[in-house]
């Protein structure tokens, strides 16, 4: 019961506080949502780009292996089996010279008529490979080259390094802003937080005089930074969710059709967006409350 007492006391002296620094408390709300917002602007960038690159590397990720008019069956065969074995390629198709010919006027359409003229068919057979690791495929290469088969080998290598390149590039810069977000609210509500202690100063002597406990002087601070931070995160959210809608109506088919790339739905990741918001606010409101308090109360 005693402890449940406290608790209560705690509880009451926190809200009183955040209702007795009402200005400082929206100063510290918009902060907190000005924060989150660029946490969540942050997030559905690159979520976006790295779904992006994803879709292009998808659309790159196969390898066209050219071979020789006189690759005999069992030379074919022979490749395609050492191919199977290999961990990072997903599928593999054996396109035959006919099939070739068959794909080039299905590509044509309408003009196909200007291939009726050959007298012999010049596409060569091929065997076509999606890659499950589209890292491996400077080594599958340089594999599939040692086959003697082998006239060419199509696989787009630039694109690939650039797009990876990209992807990595997003990744650690979105990472990078992410940390340096998360110590600038932390700060802000740290900042806060004293003001709320310099203000009741005496008040917090007397508590330390008459014997309180560190979690009964610290708590209310505690639920004060943590009142802050969930409040603006939630308006963040609700905010962010209506920009994004915004932006979603207005440019996705633009987008579609500039880049053929469908831009994610915010109702698919809102959950996890307001999971991550409230877990940061959390992580905010109670170390940048503790910090201060460590730091200048000296309990």
């Amino acid at each position: 019961m005693r402890k449940f007492r406290s608790l209560k006391t705690m509880l009451a002296n926190g809200f009183t506080s955040i209702w007795r620094n009402k200005g400082i408390g929206l100063v510290s709300t918009l902060t907190i949502l000005s924060v989150m917002l660029l946490v969540g602007i942050l997030l559905l960038a690159v979520l976006n780009i790295n779904g992006f690159v994803n879709s292009i590397n998808d659309s790159l990720d196969q390898i066209e292996v050219f071979l020789y008019d006189d690759t005999t069956g069992s030379e074919t065969e022979d490749l395609i089996n050492q191919l199977k074995v290999r961990p990072e390629i997903k599928q593999i198709t054996y396109i035959s010279k006919e099939e070739a010919i068959i794909d080039a006027r299905d590509m044509f359409d309408e003009e196909s008529y200007v291939l009726d003229g050959l007298e012999k068919n010049p596409l060569p057979a091929s065997i076509r490979i999606e890659l499950n690791d589209i890292d491996k495929a400077e080594d599958l290469v340089s594999f599939i080259k040692k086959n003697e088969g082998v006239e060419t080998i199509r696989y787009f290598k630039d694109l690939i390094l650039q797009f990876l390149t990209i992807d990595k590039v997003v990744k650690f810069g979105g990472f990078f802003a992410f940390v340096i977000i998360v110590l600038l609210s932390i700060f802000v509500i740290s900042n806060i937080i004293k003001v709320a202690i310099s203000a009741r100063g005496k008040e917090i002597e007397i508590m330390k005089y008459v014997g309180a406990s560190e979690s009964f002087i610290k708590g209310p601070f505690i639920i004060e930074g943590l009142f802050y931070s969930l409040f603006g995160s939630i308006l963040a959210f609700l905010i962010l969710g209506y920009l994004y809608g915004t932006f979603t109506s207005l440019y996705e088919i633009p987008i579609y059709e500039y880049v053929s790339y469908n831009i994610i739905d915010f109702a698919d990741i809102d959950f996890d967006i307001i999971l991550i918001f409230i877990s940061i606010a959390i992580g905010i409101g109670v170390i940048g409350s503790i910090t201060s308090i460590r730091k200048y109360l000296k309990v």
